[in-house]
């Protein structure tokens, strides 16, 4: 890969991808992937899991009805011919390769457990506040490195970054219609979303958010 502009192209691009009510597919039992199929059915992707058996934690994603279980090894084209995503882990390279082949023929996204950079998907390391998501990857090289950042954001973004963000989404409508000037609306999202105000939050001092809340749909610019 080339260096451009903005440093080593890498060959993956960060995205978020809508899964809710879409079919996905993991082939494996172990705890890899385990990891994928509650990714892919926390996303809202209907999840079927192909294999002869399961480790503990699939078996709980199974009990607790998060993915559907075929109990049998995997048996070519048709097991993938619906999937938007289809997730690999099942140890064996020779049917991992294979099974990224069929579901690349209906161009099905792909991720390798085995081999994440051979995958088109990734699976990051996530923090997860209200409606605000974090993700931290490393192109498959250090995932106790992303662990270790994840465990420093989540020290470092708590609770009150939620709520802040379900506030922006609750006042959008009234900013729009009591400040036209988009230099006023500006202001208002950067004093609301400061440290200052997250600060009320992580302390529980709503009454006082609630105050400067009205102060600066009263005064957006100030």
């Amino acid at each position: 890969m080339g260096r451009g502009r903005w440093g080593t192209v890498s060959g993956h691009c960060p995205v978020s991808l809508r899964l809710v009510g879409r079919p996905c597919v993991v082939v494996g039992g172990a705890d890899a992937a385990a990891g994928v199929a509650a990714g892919l059915a926390g996303a809202g992707g209907e999840v079927l899991v192909i294999a002869p058996q399961l480790s503990g934690l699939l078996e709980s994603l199974v009990r607790g009805g998060r993915v559907q279980w075929v109990a049998r090894e995997y048996a070519g084209p048709p097991d993938v011919a619906r999937a938007m995503v289809v997730g690999i882990a099942s140890g064996d390279p020779d049917l991992d390769r294979r099974v990224a082949a069929d579901a690349r023929r209906v161009r099905a996204l792909v991720h390798l457990s085995g081999d994440p950079l051979q995958g088109d998907l990734l699976f990051p390391e996530v923090l997860r506040r209200g409606a605000l998501t974090l993700a931290v990857e490393t192109q498959g090289q250090s995932p106790a490195l992303a662990r270790r950042i994840r465990h420093d954001l989540d020290a470092t973004y708590g609770p009150e970054y939620g709520v802040v963000l379900e506030l922006v989404t609750q006042l959008g409508g009234a900013m729009t219609a009591r400040v036209a000037d988009p230099g006023g609306r500006e202001a208002f999202w950067d004093r609301l979303v400061s440290q200052e105000v997250i600060a009320m939050i992580r302390e529980g001092r709503l009454a006082e958010v609630e105050k400067e809340v009205g102060r600066l749909l009263s005064h957006p610019s100030g």
